[in-house]
């Protein structure tokens, strides 16, 4: 198996490690010294930082699944455009649980090193997840 595969199914046993709210194994894929970013995040988390946010997406919404649409590798770099699906079923941002399905696009950027996560940039439809939700109105594009 090529590094370009084996990062790839890093970062898979990650995205779905995340689903199961397996934090042993979503540990066991990144850097203890993991620098993460994301859409709404305030910065650059650690990854205390980074579960700590992941927790709380998962209190907020049940069945949380990432579906892969295009995932590529160049070096130690993988790219992955995805939706992200789940149900609002706890508070979210002082939103009350709707019991809406939700579903956003999102594009994940993974530097890898040692086949172990070390950067992670996750871009997500924030305002897309709130209307959904109820807390924003829609945008018509």
């Amino acid at each position: 198996m090529s590094t370009q595969t084996d990062n790839i199914a890093v970062v898979r046993r990650f995205n779905d490690a995340f689903d199961r709210a397996d934090w042993t194994t979503m540990k066991a894929c990144v850097s203890p010294d993991l620098a993460a970013y994301a859409t709404g995040a305030p910065g650059k988390m650690d990854l205390d930082a980074f579960m700590g946010m992941g927790q709380t997406f998962l209190d907020a919404f049940s069945q949380s699944r990432h579906i892969v649409e295009d995932q590529i590798a160049s070096g130690d770099i993988v790219a992955t455009r995805a939706k992200w699906s789940a149900i609002h079923t706890g508070p979210f941002n002082g939103v009350p649980a709707s019991n809406r399905p939700v579903s956003i696009d999102i594009m994940i950027f993974d530097h890898l090193h040692e086949g172990k996560i070390v950067e992670h940039y996750g871009a997500l439809d924030v305002l897309g997840l709130m209307a959904q939700i109820g807390a924003a109105q829609a945008v018509a594009a």
